[in-house]
């Protein structure tokens, strides 16, 4: 695929075409560019890891770079990264995209009223390279987006935590 512009110039007894074409990116599910060497590229089926007690520790910090192509970024809402089914679910955190910028989610103790939101405050530029980081130290969870100053939420509660799977590119 290619993206350009086409200027097209009429004059009596003569036709001008000027085009300027660049290739365009295909994106598919599977191998692609990473940050630095190889990533993996979600857009329609998610990528599943099964639970592991390693992944899922009481105290923790996840991380994972992301980037958005222009071509998909326009009001995009939906989960980049989760782990333990869904918000609501004790034990559940990750990363939901929501339209320009993303959030890091946090639940301890389950149900709604135990769900925490952090929002990370800046807008994500499609087709650049944005670190997120989430933390937990067992009273304060933390969220980072390209190394600033976090977003806070005093928790201080013991974490349990989960047993369900660990899906990028949408919720668990």
């Amino acid at each position: 695929a290619c993206a350009g512009t086409l200027d097209l110039v009429a004059w009596p007894d003569s036709l001008t075409f000027n085009v300027d074409l660049s290739p365009s990116p295909v994106y598919e599910d599977g191998p692609g560019e990473g940050v630095v060497g190889s990533g993996l590229c979600v857009v329609d089926r998610p990528f599943d890891i099964a639970h592991d007690a390693a992944i899922d520790p009481e105290v923790f910090t996840v991380e994972c770079w992301v980037k958005i192509p222009e071509s998909l970024a326009d009001g995009r809402h939906g989960w980049l990264l989760c782990k333990n089914s869904n918000e609501w679910q004790d034990g559940n955190f990750g990363f939901e995209l929501r339209s320009e910028s993303v959030i890091a989610t946090l639940n301890i103790g389950g149900g709604r009223e135990n769900q925490r939101l952090l929002n990370g405050r800046q807008k994500l530029l499609p087709d650049a390279w944005h670190h997120l980081a989430l933390s937990y130290d067992g009273k304060t969870a933390r969220f980072f987006v390209d190394g600033n100053p976090p977003e806070a939420a005093v928790v201080d509660r013991k974490r349990v935590p989960g047993k369900g799977l660990l899906r990028v590119g949408k919720r668990a």
